[in-house]
């Protein structure tokens, strides 16, 4: 990933911790935010909807209508469309995604971002079953090099 699209990844993922969602456990560090932002899309914040995925985490409408975002006076009246494309938004939809469908993917006893990203892209139901597909896509592997370099921040 290049200095330019980290540093955007890391702007765009400190401008979602700003969220006032005060019933959204925080669980989805920033970091975090913006590496599945960087996995998804490489966090190409004019992307339209595509094939019903929407915005740079590409969240489509099951799960933007799952996470209840809709429910809190700052984000009433957003629809599938508007949030996506706001970053505010789109980071609250995933945090509170992550809140209501709590999963250790890999088994290894902690929720971590591997975790958040695997049922960004598998779903709750689907992070076990579908983990040896998604291990081997090109939304691992950028999500991968992108939680290498913040290790080695």
């Amino acid at each position: 990933m290049s200095a330019p699209r980290l540093l955007f990844t890391a702007l765009l993922a400190a401008a979602a911790v700003q969220l006032s969602t005060q019933q959204t456990t925080e669980l989805v560090s920033q970091q975090c935010l913006g590496c599945i932002c960087e996995a998804s899309t490489q966090c190409d914040l004019s992307r339209d909807c595509s094939s019903g995925y929407c915005g740079p985490f590409l969240i489509g409408n099951a799960y933007f209508v799952d996470s209840e975002l809709t429910a809190e006076p700052d984000f009433k009246g957003k629809t599938l469309e508007s949030c996506t494309r706001d970053p505010y938004c789109a980071a609250a939809v995933i945090r509170k995604y992550m809140a209501k469908y709590p999963r250790d993917c890999n088994g290894d006893g902690r929720q971590t971002c591997s975790d958040f990203a695997m049922i960004h892209k598998a779903g709750p139901g689907g992070c076990e079953r579908n983990a040896p597909h998604v291990l081997k896509s090109e939304y691992w592997q950028r999500l991968t090099r992108c939680l290498n370099i913040y290790k080695q921040a």
